[in-house]
């Protein structure tokens, strides 16, 4: 990254800081949204864009991240009387949690590549879903009723805090988008993506570049549940283990175009202003646009925002 770029991303991110500082309540709470959305939408994009595998199961770790968060907090809360203390060791489980689930279904995912991969991780959200509402969890999930933060902890919590905690993540998940693509391992990713019989014949191991792809997209995703929970204090599966929230992701990495780092923002940006919309005025339709902006990336936009924009400044200095 030049330092022109480095210069432009500072200005952002003080942008952001200030507008946590002055934004009312509600344009606080969109942003907190927009963070984890971001956050969510990297994620993907490391296994989707880089890689080149459609990862549709990634909000399993986002919900995985909350869950372990929320628990890890209920159970610690009466030891540790720090909330700093408390709030480092509930996201410490919560990022390890999802990097040993990672590592321990890489093993059998992948076996498969391509469609099947996408279709497998896909199943694995309503098995996750099922697992976590069953009877015999419920004592310890909540079953279908979910779970919360313990009163005691959140009343020492803020909106603002929740809001920083949310920067403070999709920066991280930004910085290490911006090293893994611009490292080696970001060149076997390129390799991979463009063909995995040539790149495996160069002497890469395949397995082991697609298994840390995989474990740094999911602990991304679960740093982004941990903030979820953090400012929402409750959920249950039909918010973090549904199969519909799975596309959101995806569909939020292809709006503003899959492997940039830009692309992510940009569609993030987007579709948490038109999803918060929709959820509030007209959620019947919620499924139905999500359905349709995969479409038209699919047929009018294969790279996105970006992608499309790029066409265009290159057509008006053709025509000039």
């Amino acid at each position: 990254m030049d330092k022109r770029l480095a210069f432009l991303w500072g200005i952002v991110l003080w942008s952001a800081v200030l507008l946590g500082f002055f934004s009312p309540p509600y344009y606080q709470s969109l942003l907190i949204f927009l963070f984890i959305y971001g956050t969510l939408a990297l994620s993907y994009d490391i296994m989707g864009g880089l890689l080149g595998y459609m990862n549709l199961g990634i909000i399993i770790f986002y919900g995985v991240g909350a869950y372990v968060f929320a628990l890890t907090i209920n159970y610690l809360h009466s030891f540790l009387s720090e909330l700093a203390v408390l709030f480092i060791a509930a996201a410490s489980s919560s990022v390890a949690v999802c990097a040993l689930v990672s590592l321990t279904l890489s093993y059998p995912l992948f076996r498969v590549k391509g469609f099947y991969f996408a279709v497998i991780t896909l199943g694995l959200i309503g098995f996750v879903n099922l697992l976590v509402s069953s009877p015999e969890l419920s004592p310890l999930t909540g079953g279908f009723s979910g779970i919360s933060i313990k009163s005691q902890v959140t009343q020492y919590g803020s909106q603002l805090v929740s809001y920083f905690l949310a920067l403070a993540v999709i920066t991280i998940g930004a910085v290490v988008y911006v090293l893994v693509k611009n490292s080696s391992l970001g060149l076997f990713f390129s390799c991979i993506k463009e063909d995995e019989e040539a790149s495996e014949c160069t002497g890469i191991n395949l397995f082991r570049v697609k298994q840390t792809a995989f474990i740094i997209s999911s602990v991304l995703a679960g740093l982004a549940g941990v903030v979820y929970m953090w400012s929402q204090t409750y959920t249950n599966p039909r918010f973090v283990f549904s199969i519909d929230f799975a596309f959101l992701p995806i569909t939020m990495a292809l709006l503003g175009g899959s492997g940039t780092l830009v692309g992510s923002f940009i569609g993030a940006a987007i579709f948490t202003v038109v999803y918060q919309l929709l959820i509030i005025n007209m959620p019947s339709l919620t499924k139905s646009v999500i359905g349709l902006v995969l479409i038209g990336v699919g047929l009018g936009a294969s790279h996105g925002l970006i992608g499309l924009s790029r066409k265009v400044f290159s057509r008006l200095q053709n025509i000039s």
